[in-house]
């Protein structure tokens, strides 16, 4: 044999290791892949004092390698990559020797001396007018800027004499597993058709041994009442029993009829053997199977264990999902497929074929490695990568154990292990590029209470990521984000309303989106506090209500207030506004914020600007459950009394960003941000030469504007205490009502030499 099959094509659940390499016959190679020679790359393990990292040699164009294809296994192999990714032939092609995948400490120390390098080899494609790093751009221009790009398109990783295969944990017997995993320490490793759950086992015994209580997230658990499990050797639903052990489920329902738990079902569901006549997902069904495998009883699955039509039920383990997911040994991560009948490919026969392939040359052996093509690992490209609802899953569960279309992968807080390389009983790796993590590095949710800095810093990385995420309903907005929100309020011993914690309130009232953005216009179940449900409208005021518009790739950013420059910091924003919220029973409630107190003196220019704008609050004192005392009936507005001025603006290049008209701009001495969702059913001023308002003048001779209202939202501080600003909501006026266009932010100063701004009370919904 040529250009070797991996082990495992054909060997199904089955298929032994592969220990009989002596009759294999070397690789044919062409001259210049033999002289880059196999044994280069086969020369993994380095110290750190050895370690040179090699830099990129050109193996001439995509056409040159493509001609020797016929001829050389290596090149065969970099041919069918190239193809698959449909390579420019004027490209170059090139390689690199040695790169580091990972790092180990010997004998537990430190020291860079003692580290121990483990390196691959691999090819990439340069384009013919290759760019450097590219960074954020719009979306029209995504797809341009992808062809421009160096990739990566090949990859190989050195194998031990006697060639390792995920089947060996299912051969060996336990007391010869351990000599077993010593042979084959940070070997590359042959992946079989079908996965072994012996090597699950193992995977989750090591870090329940090793680990400890260091795998275990610290959530509280405040108790789900009428909390379902599935009993996987009863193949049926039953009451989760106290302190029970159990697996999750983190999938993508997607586009699929799913077999969910509802009043009418309850008692058939709950019947020993229901879920093996029953047509369940094909995901949850292998899922089933690997708890089943493991020897594990119970599973938890939100569309069978959450009763999907009682509102009660749902709401209280939404408000849990973090414990729930906290609370599991480990998580099942469906990380293949874009809904529920994908499946986790290697349970089913059939359902997965490892590209994996062998090259051999006087004595050395390499393998190909499957996720050589993504910058973070297979899951970059992963549908469950990019949704809303399954985000606060990953956050939550401790232990993962991620079905990719070609792998599986094991994550805890200790360790990380892969199918395809033997990093069993190999102590404190560290990858250079951790193979399960995709994406930006996400929020730790603290478990105790930290600064209101540090909070309000948490809140804004978490939401802003979460909308960075997918979401089919926009009405799942809130309840999606709930259990992170829970979980971080917790810590806090805060409450939110609407997806913004209350302590913290005005500051995050002032979100904006950088991109083009929309209402969504989504309603929501609202459960009162008698038990019954109602569709609620969004309020305008709440990031949940916004959306980047379908008609784009990609979602804008979410950020909370506006971002000095790098020299200044601010140091303090002053809650100058009193809120009362308007609760589901029509009640006005006082919102509570309790922002940490700094001690300065203050400053008599700044306690001027303050008086030259600020009114006394026309509400009761403090009033707490009081009924509303104008427009009632409005639940989920707001309600407070505040500065509000007229404003004229001008759009910008861009969509979402406007600035005051030229002669506004005059009269100002600083610049005003201001960041608007769509306003395309405003209607228009056009402003003139003399800056004057002509409604019927020639749109081409004038610049177009809107007429919106500024309503003062907070005040804050710049790092030295020399300057003040004021944040707003742009909004607009309905029969009383205003709605939330954007945000801005402006000097203090310039906002009192506004000369018709008045205080007034405001309903903001």
């Amino acid at each position: 044999m040529q250009c070797h099959p991996s082990a495992g094509t054909a060997g199904g659940r089955n298929a032994g290791p592969q220990k009989a390499q002596s009759a294999w016959e070397d690789s044919k190679l062409c001259e210049i892949c033999t002289q880059q020679g196999l044994c280069t790359l086969a020369a993994a393990r380095l110290k750190a004092s050895e370690y040179q990292p090699s830099s990129f040699v050109d193996l001439g164009s995509v056409d040159t390698v493509l001609q020797r294809r016929s001829r050389c296994d290596l090149c065969r192999l970099v041919a069918s990559a190239l193809d698959e990714q449909d390579c420019d032939t004027e490209g170059t092609v090139q390689i690199n020797l040695q790169y580091r995948f990972c790092s180990t400490d010997r004998a537990g120390s430190s020291k860079q001396s003692a580290q121990t390098y483990t390196t691959r080899g691999g090819y990439r494609f340069v384009p013919p007018e290759a760019t450097g790093a590219i960074g954020p751009a719009f979306h029209y221009e995504q797809d341009a800027n992808r062809k421009r790009e160096v990739r990566e398109v090949l990859a190989f990783q050195a194998c031990n004499d006697a060639l390792p295969c995920i089947s060996d944990f299912s051969e060996y017997k336990d007391e010869e597993l351990d000599d077993c995993i010593a042979r084959s320490r940070l070997s590359g490793r042959i992946l079989t058709e079908t996965v072994q759950s012996s090597l699950f086992k193992y995977w989750l015994h090591t870090c329940e041994q090793s680990h400890q209580d260091s795998c275990r997230q610290h959530i509280v658990d405040s108790g789900v009442p009428g909390m379902f499990v599935i009993d996987v050797h009863e193949a049926c639903v039953v009451e989760k029993p106290p302190n029970c052990r159990y697996v999750a489920l983190s999938y993508v329902w997607g586009c699929v009829s799913v077999l969910r738990h509802l009043k009418e079902n309850s008692a058939l569901l709950q019947t020993p053997g229901a879920l093996s006549t029953l047509d369940i997902p094909l995901t949850i069904a292998d899922a089933v199977q690997v708890v089943r495998d493991i020897g594990e009883c119970f599973l938890w699955v939100d569309a069978l264990c959450i009763v999907q039509d009682d509102l009660e039920n749902m709401q209280a383990q939404i408000d849990n999902m973090g414990a729930i997911y906290a609370h599991a040994i480990f998580t099942v991560v469906a990380a293949h497929g874009d809904n529920a009948n994908a499946g986790l490919p290697g349970i089913r026969e059939g359902t997965r074929r490892p590209p994996q392939r062998v090259l051999r040359q006087n004595g050395a052996t390499v393998i190909t490695v499957i996720d050589e093509r993504d910058y973070y690992s297979g899951l970059s490209g992963s549908y469950w990568q990019t949704r809303a609802w399954t985000w606060q899953e990953k956050l939550f569960s401790s232990r993962k154990l991620i079905f990719s279309e070609q792998q599986v992968y094991w994550s805890c807080k200790g360790s990380t292990y892969l199918e395809e390389v033997c990093l069993e009983g190999v102590p404190d790796v560290d990858f250079h590029t951790d193979p399960t993590n995709s994406g930006p590095e996400e929020p730790a949710i603290p478990t105790a209470s930290v600064s209101q800095e540090e909070y309000h810093g948490t809140y804004e990385s978490a939401v802003g990521l979460f909308k960075q995420r997918n979401i089919t309903m926009q009405s799942d907005n809130v309840r999606a984000f709930t259990g992170i929100l829970n979980a971080l309020t917790a810590s806090q011993d805060d409450t939110s309303i609407w997806g913004i914690p209350e302590s913290v309130f005005s500051y995050c009232l002032g979100w904006f989106m950088i991109g083009s953005h929309e209402r969504n216009r989504a309603t929501t179940v609202v459960v009162s506090t008698n038990g019954q449900g109602h569709n609620m409208s969004f309020p305008t005021w709440t990031w949940a209500a916004w959306c980047g518009p379908k008609s784009e790739s990609g979602n804008p950013w979410l950020l909370l207030n506006f971002r000095p420059s790098m020299e200044q910091r601010w140091s303090y924003i002053e809650p100058e506004i009193k809120y009362y919220h308007v609760d589901d029973p029509g009640r006005l409630r006082r919102v509570r914020e309790r922002w940490d107190k700094l001690h300065v003196l203050d400053i008599l220019e700044r306690e001027e600007l303050r008086s030259a704008w600020k009114g006394q609050d026309m509400f009761a004192a403090s009033p707490t459950d009081e009924p509303v005392d104008f427009l009632p009936g409005v639940n989920g507005s707001l309600q407070f009394c505040s500065s509000v001025a007229t404003l004229q603006l001008c759009q910008t290049r861009l969509d979402y960003k406007w600035d005051p008209v030229p002669s506004l701009k005059k009269l100002l001495e600083h610049r005003v941000s201001v960041w608007m969702g769509d306003v395309s059913h405003l209607p228009r001023i056009y402003i003139g030469p003399a800056s004057e308002n002509f409604e019927e003048l020639d749109p081409d001779a004038t610049e177009e504007a809107v007429e919106v209202d500024f309503v003062i939202i907070h005040r804050k501080l710049g790092g030295e205490f020399d300057s003040s600003f004021l944040s707003a909501l742009v909004v607009e006026w309905i029969d009383g009502v205003a709605y939330r266009l954007g945000c801005a932010e402006l000097r203090e100063s310039d906002w009192v030499r506004l000369e018709d701004r008045e205080w007034r009370r405001v309903t903001l919904r």
